[in-house]
């Protein structure tokens, strides 16, 4: 994950380590990252705000693979 987060590729400087997690948890427990997609996309359609949905989902992912 981290090389994905700090590649050297950009300078160390971030990359797209979202993506890899959500894709191994996908693969590993697809029923809780399916959880955690749906609580985000309620409360993106509520709220109008990704910040306060990313915040939701990352609660609700390790609570429902728990």
């Amino acid at each position: 994950m981290l090389g994905h987060n700090y590649t050297c590729w950009l300078k160390f400087k971030g990359g797209k380590g979202i993506a890899t997690s959500a894709g191994v948890y996908f693969a590993l427990a697809p029923l809780a990252a399916g959880i955690a997609l749906g609580a985000w996309i309620v409360v993106f359609a509520l709220s109008r705000y990704v910040s306060v949905a990313s915040i939701v989902a990352a609660v609700a992912l390790p609570t429902a693979v728990w």
